[in-house]
């Protein structure tokens, strides 16, 4: 077992402001990671999808939404699956989805809501978000990170 010796009594803790949820709206995202599992009632897989906002005023913002692509249920796994095919068609896959981690790494545009939100699950407000509907971006570029914002033209040194 690793060993931390950290004296926890010197350390403040700060008030956060706690975890706010996103207004309604559109926002480009990206889909940094998957994950399929048993659903808590053995009914079937829920496929849950990280997705992080990609610029705009919630620009870092991680969103979960979760697909119940495989269930007993043929009406949950319908919706499932069609949500599936919106991102797929929003990123340009076609054909057979042999693996989630296809759908990582490239722009697409998702259509948030607020809900009330499920009991200790919510922001201050009560709210939390879901993922009504994707669509494609609009253009395939990934903005620089906040730490390291793009040079100024102005500034570039002038190649002879």
């Amino acid at each position: 077992m690793p060993s931390l010796s950290i004296d926890l009594d010197s350390i403040e803790l700060q008030d956060s402001g706690g975890w706010q949820s996103l207004p309604p709206g559109d926002y480009r995202v990206m889909i940094t990671d998957s994950q399929l599992k048993p659903n808590s009632k053995g009914t079937g897989d829920v496929l849950t999808l990280f997705l992080q906002v990609l610029d705009g005023d919630g620009a870092g913002t991680e969103i979960r939404d979760y697909l119940s692509v495989r269930h007993q249920n043929e009406t949950a796994q319908r919706i499932a699956q069609q949500t599936l095919k919106q991102i797929a068609s929003a990123i340009g896959i076609n054909g057979v989805l042999t693996d989630s981690a296809q759908l990582h790494g490239v722009p697409l545009r998702a259509s948030i809501t607020q809900v009330e939100a499920d009991a200790g699950y919510g922001d201050a407000d009560g709210m939390q978000n879901r993922v009504a509907g994707y669509s494609a971006a609009g253009d395939a570029t990934v903005p620089a990170p906040k730490s390291a914002p793009m040079p100024d033209p102005e500034d570039a040194p002038i190649p002879f």
